[in-house]
């Protein structure tokens, strides 16, 4: 699976989990790299566990970076 359509594919499935569930905020990294995790594993076709972890994991924290840096973006042009 291409890493930018797993980032993107993991800031949306974080958002629907926290609403769904009524999550904090706080926990959005975490949610990130599970979801990241488990898409790179459905989505891969190695069995190197190991990197798919570490992968997810950047996905995950990747996802998470940019969905807060474009709250806090569109956030600061909203009060304009």
């Amino acid at each position: 699976m291409e890493i930018s359509i797993a980032i993107a594919l993991t800031v949306s499935i974080t958002e629907i989990i926290k609403r769904m569930f009524g999550i904090s905020s706080v926990y959005a990294p975490f949610i990130s790299m599970a979801v990241g995790i488990g898409l790179l594993y459905l989505g891969s076709d190695t069995y190197f566990i190991k990197d798919l972890i570490l992968t997810g994991i950047i996905v995950g924290l990747s996802a998470s970076g940019a969905y807060s840096t474009g709250d806090k973006i569109v956030k600061t042009y909203k009060r304009k």
